[in-house]
C-alpha cells in the first residue's frame, strides 16, 4: 500500500478500511470495510479509464497470460455475509484466493472476540452482472487465530499443473499451528502439527512429501519456516537457524530459502531446501550449529529487507526495500542459473541465451547440461526461433557470440553443476547427474557443435535468400572456430556468394559484395589476417 502521489492507481470506498488480504496468485484483492462489507477488486492493476496510462506496467509476473486480461478494467464486487441467527463480524482477513477458471472466492479470517477461525466462499462470481453476492459461511472449530498461510507444495514442474487441493496452514496465539484442506466438502477439522513453534510473525509452511528423499524416516511432511519479530531469530519447525534475521521469503523455482541477516555485515542469504529438511528432520543436525547448512551470500546494505520473490518464467530476481524506503531489484547468479537450466529443460535455448548473455554465464552451459538434446533440438528451437523471431541483425550476433564462446571445457560438470546441486529439489541431483552422463563428446565438443552448425546453417540457407544473408557471418564464425580452422569451407561460401549474382541487376550484386566484405572483415578479426590472406591465395580468385 503505497501513499499518494508515488501510488499508481487508487480506490476510495465508502467506509474505513480494517483489512486487506492479496492474492499471490491472481490480480485480485479482498478489502474489508469497518461497516463490515468485503469488497472483492479485479484487475487492480488495470486503469478503469482506458485512456488513463498505467505508467507502462507490465502485466504481473505471477500471473499466467490465460489469466491476465489486459483490455479488462478494474473491477469492484460487494460480498456480504449472511444475516440470520448468529452474526458474523469478522476482525481481519487473513488469506484469500480466487480460482479464476470456476469464478470462486475462497477466503479466511477470524471474527468474534476469541478470534475463531471462519473459512468463507462465494460461487460463479461475475462482476459484470451481479455487484452483490453473498457468501457462504463455514465456521471452524479453532479459536484464538493469530495469522494463517496456503502451504505451499514442492512438485517437479510437471506435476505442478496437477494439484487442485489448497492446504491451509493457520497458527493461534499460543504458536500452536494447525492445517487443513480449504477445498473439501465435508466437515473441516484442523490438524495440528506435531511440534511447538513461537508465535511468528512471519511463517511459511512447505509441504515437501512429493519430493523428499526415499531413504529419509521422518515423522510428518511439512517444513515450517517462521520468524519471530520480537527477537529477529528465524526458525526451521521448531529448530532456530539464524539468531538475527530481519525478512526471509521462499523461492520455488530452485527450492531455496532467502533471508536476510542483521548486524556490523548485512548479508542476503540463500539456503537450499534440501539442506534445511535435514537440518530440522536430522536430531544430530538439529543439536548442532546453523553453520551445517550451506548457505550463498552476498552483501546488501545495512536494514534492508528482502519483500518479494516474484515468480517469472524470465526473470530470476529478489526485490529488496531499503532503509531509505527505495526498492531494487537483483539477481543472484543461484537464481538465475536455476532459471537457466529450467529453460534449457524446455528447450527455450533463445531465452536461455538471452539471459545468459546479460548476467555474463559462460554460454557453454546450453550445450554441456544436455549435449545429446542440444544437437538433437538446436536447429529448431535456436536458429529458426531466431529467425522467426529476431530481426536479421540480432540472429547474427547472438549466434556469433555463442559459437565464438564455445570451449573444450565442460561448464555444467566443473562449474555450475557442482554449484546448483545442494540448491535443486530434493529429488532432482540424480536427474542432473544422468542428462549431465547421457553423451559426453569431450574435447571435440567444439568441432562437434560447429560442424553440426555448418550442415544446418547449409540446409536452411539453400532455398532463401535473406536466411543466407542472415547466417553468413554464423557459418563463416563455426568455420574457423574448428581446429584446425575451415578456412576452405568459410572463403568458399563468400566465394559463392560473389559469383551467386553476377548475371542479376547492379542492386543486387552490389549487395552481396556488401554482404562478402562484412564477412571478410569478421574473419580478420577472429583468425591472422596473414594465414587468412595465404588461405584466399589458394583459391586463386582475384576478387576475393
Amino acid at each position: 500500500m503505497v501513499p499518494p502521489p508515488f501510488a499508481l492507481l487508487q480506490v476510495a470506498f465508502d467506509a474505513t478500511i480494517n483489512s486487506v488480504a492479496f492474492d499471490s496468485q491472481t490480480e485480485i484483492l479482498l478489502v474489508l470495510l469497518a461497516s463490515g462489507v468485503l469488497v472483492l477488486v479485479e484487475n487492480y492493476l488495470t486503469p478503469v479509464d482506458s485512456r488513463t496510462s498505467a505508467a507502462g506496467l507490465p502485466p504481473p509476473p505471477n500471473v499466467a497470460a490465460q489469466n491476465y486480461h489486459p483490455a479488462l478494467p478494474m473491477s469492484m464486487t460487494t460480498v456480504k455475509l449472511p444475516v440470520d441467527d448468529v452474526t458474523y463480524s469478522l476482525s481481519s482477513i487473513l488469506w484469500v484466493r480466487f480460482r479464476t477458471e470456476s469464478r470462486q472466492l475462497v477466503f479466511a479470517g477470524k471474527a468474534g472476540r476469541q478470534d475463531q477461525l471462519v473459512l468463507c466462499s462465494v460461487d460463479n462470481i461475475n462482476a459484470e452482472t451481479q455487484r452483490e453476492q453473498t457468501a457462504v459461511v463455514r465456521q471452524i472449530d479453532l479459536f484464538g487465530v493469530r495469522r494463517a498461510c496456503e502451504v505451499q507444495q514442492i512438485v517437479p514442474g510437471d506435476e505442478a499443473a496437477m494439484i487442485k487441493d489448497i492446504p491451509l496452514a493457520v497458527q493461534t496465539h499460543s504458536g500452536a499451528l494447525y492445517t487443513l484442506d480449504t477445498s473439501s466438502e465435508d466437515l473441516m477439522v484442523p490438524t495440528r502439527v506435531s511440534d511447538k513453534f513461537p508465535p511468528f510473525s512471519h511463517l511459511t509452511v512447505l509441504d515437501c512429501q512429493r519430493i523428499k528423499e526415499q531413504n529419509d524416516v521422518v515423522d510428518g511432511d511439512i517444513l515450517v519456516v517462521g520468524l519471530d519479530g520480537s527477537s529477529a531469530r528465524l526458525y526451521v519447525n521448531c529448530h532456530l537457524l539464524v539468531s538475527a534475521c530481519s525478512s526471509f521469503r521462499f523461492s520455488a523455482l530452485p527450492s531455496v530459502l532467502l533471508f536476510t541477516t542483521q548486524g556490523r555485515e548485512s548479508q542476503l542469504r540463500i539456503a537450499p531446501l534440501s539442506g534445511l529438511w535435514r537440518y530440522a528432520l536430522d536430531s544430530s543436525l538439529s543439536n548442532a550449529s546453523s553453520d551445517t547448512v550451506k548457505f550463498e551470500s552476498r552483501s546488501i546494505e545495512r536494514g534492508a529487507l528482502l519483500v518479494a520473490t516474484p515468480p517469472s518464467n524470465h526473470r530470476a530476481s529478489v526485490v529488496v526495500q531499503m532503509p531509505r524506503g527505495n526498492l531494487e531489484c537483483m539477481s543472484p547468479r543461484l537464481l538465475v542459473l536455476a532459471l537457466v537450466i529450467q529453460q534449457i529443460r524446455a528447450r527455450e535455448y533463445v531465452a536461455a541465451l538471452e539471459i545468459c548473455r546479460r548476467h555474463r554465464l559462460d554460454l557453454n552451459v546450453l550445450v554441456d547440461f544436455n549435449p545429446q538434446c542440444f544437437l538433437q533440438n538446436f536447429s529448431q528451437f535456436l536458429i529458426q526461433r531466431f529467425l522467426s523471431t529476431k530481426p536479421a541483425a540480432v540472429t547474427s550476433d547472438r549466434l556469433c557470440l555463442f559459437i565464438t564462446n564455445l570451449h573444450p571445457v565442460d561448464v555444467w560438470g566443473t562449474k555450475y553443476g557442482p554449484l546448483l546441486e545442494p540448491f535443486s529439489a530434493m529429488n532432482r541431483a540424480d536427474d542432473f547427474q544422468q542428462e549431465n552422463d547421457a553423451v559426453s563428446i569431450g574435447e571435440e565438443k567444439v568441432n562437434v557443435v560447429c560442424r553440426e552448425f555448418m550442415s544446418v546453417i547449409q540446409e536452411l540457407s539453400r532455398d532463401e535468400e535473406e536466411v543466407d544473408t542472415a547466417l553468413l557471418l554464423p557459418f563463416v564464425t563455426s568455420a574457423v572456430k574448428q581446429s584446425p580452422p575451415r578456412f576452405d569451407e568459410a572463403l568458399g561460401k563468400i566465394q559463392k556468394l560473389l559469383h551467386r549474382n553476377e548475371g542479376d541487376t547492379e542492386s543486387c550484386s552490389h549487395q552481396s559484395r556488401t554482404a562478402a566484405t562484412r564477412a571478410i572483415k569478421h574473419l580478420i578479426m577472429l583468425t591472422d589476417v596473414n594465414t587468412l590472406y595465404s588461405e584466399a591465395l589458394g583459391l586463386y580468385d582475384l576478387d576475393l
